[in-house]
């Protein structure tokens, strides 16, 4: 089982999808189609997002646009 980066650190700064998605212009229902990945990224949204987390936008989205994700087991043994 995997998960995204942007749901990790969404998770991570205390934020739920809907606050996240007012803190970068854009409707809560959209925002989860792509953090689920049912929708693909585009430039402007990895760059706000990225600008919410204070983060380089390669640090949660592929070269492509995709989300980057890691496996929960590796998560976990990182958190050791």
């Amino acid at each position: 089982m995997k998960v995204t980066l942007l749901e990790l650190y969404r998770r991570k700064a205390g934020l739920t999808v809907r606050e996240l998605a007012v803190k970068t212009g854009y409707v809560a229902n959209l925002f989860s189609q792509v953090e689920h990945g049912h929708r693909r990224s585009w430039p402007v949204f990895r760059q706000r997002v990225a600008e919410a987390f204070g983060v380089p936008e390669k640090d949660i989205f592929t070269a492509e646009g995709g989300l980057k994700s890691i496996g929960i087991d590796a998560l976990l043994k990182a958190a050791e």
